[in-house]
C-alpha cells in the first residue's frame, strides 16, 4: 500500500515466521480499532435492503493499484494486489463477511514478484471499509499499518440481493361526509288584488277566507293565470290574482 520502504515493521521486513505473526497481529489490531468507525447499513431510502459480491471483488485503487480478491459468499478471501512496474502482493483476509451495504475487512499482504516496496517477502496490512452505493457501484478508503489512505471504487458492481422492504401502505382517507340534500325551497306567490280563498278548487267549494294584495303566500306549484291557484295549506283560490315569485 504505501510507497515509502521501511526496514522494520510489517512495510518491507523480511518474510520470517516472527514478523508473519506480528504483522497478522497488527491486522486484526488494525481492524478492531477503527471497527466503531463503521458506517450503518441499511439507511433510509435505500435503494437495497441487502448487496451481493461476485465471486471477484476488483478494487481500483486511487494510487494506481489494484487489488482483486476472492469472495465466497459476501465475505472476502484471499487477494492480490498489483502494483504498477510489474510488483505483485499475495494477501490473506480477516474481518466480518459483508453485511447489507457495508464493506470491512483487513488484508496482510506479502510481495511475491517484482521490486516494489523493498525485498520479495515484505509485509504490510491494510483495512478496506466502504460502502455499495444505491448504482451498486461501491466506494471507499483504504488505511495501511503506516496511516496512508487510499480511496477505492469497485471495477463491477454488485447485485441485489434483498430488496428493501416497503414502507406499509397507509390506509387511503375516507371520502368526505357529504351534506344531506337540502330540501327545495318553498315556492311562494304574491297577491295582486284581493280574492277569496275557498275549501276545493272547480268553482263547488266553500269559501273560507280572503287574502289581501301584497300578501305572500306559499304554493305547491307555480299559479297559473286561468286556473285554482293550490295553495301549500291546503286551501284554493283564482291564479289571476297571484304573482309568481
Amino acid at each position: 500500500m504505501s510507497t515509502a520502504s521501511k526496514t522494520n515493521g510489517c512495510i518491507a521486513a523480511p518474510a520470517t515466521a516472527t514478523v508473519a505473526r506480528t504483522c497478522a497481529a497488527l491486522a486484526a489490531a488494525v481492524l478492531g480499532a477503527a471497527s466503531l468507525g463503521v458506517i450503518n447499513a441499511g439507511s433510509a431510502g435505500a435503494a437495497c435492503a441487502d448487496w451481493k459480491m461476485a465471486p471477484e471483488l476488483v478494487l481500483n485503487l486511487s494510487n494506481g493499484q489494484t487489488a482483486i480478491f476472492q469472495t465466497s459468499g459476501n465475505r472476502v478471501e484471499a487477494g492480490t494486489l498489483l502494483v504498477p512496474g510489474n510488483t505483485r502482493y499475495s494477501g490473506n483476509t480477516s474481518g466480518r463477511p459483508m453485511s447489507g451495504s457495508n464493506i470491512d475487512f483487513g488484508v496482510s499482504w506479502r510481495r511475491v514478484a517484482g521490486n516494489f516496496g523493498g525485498e520479495n517477502g515484505a509485509f504490510s496490512v491494510a483495512r478496506f471499509t466502504g460502502t455499495v452505493g444505491d448504482d451498486g457501484t461501491a466506494r471507499g478508503q483504504a488505511l495501511d499499518n503506516e496511516n496512508a489512505r487510499v480511496d477505492w471504487v469497485s471495477r463491477d458492481r454488485f447485485t441485489c440481493a434483498v430488496a428493501p422492504t416497503p414502507p406499509p401502505q397507509q390506509a387511503p382517507p375516507p371520502p368526505p361526509q357529504q351534506a344531506p340534500p337540502q330540501a327545495p325551497a318553498a315556492l311562494t306567490a304574491t297577491v295582486t288584488g284581493d280574492v277569496d280563498v275557498y275549501d276545493a278548487p272547480g268553482g263547488g267549494g266553500n269559501i273560507i277566507g280572503i287574502l289581501r294584495q301584497g300578501e305572500v303566500v306559499k304554493v305547491i306549484r307555480a299559479c297559473p293565470s286561468n286556473d285554482w291557484c293550490a295553495l301549500a295549506d291546503g286551501r284554493f283560490a283564482w291564479g289571476e290574482f297571484f304573482k309568481n315569485n
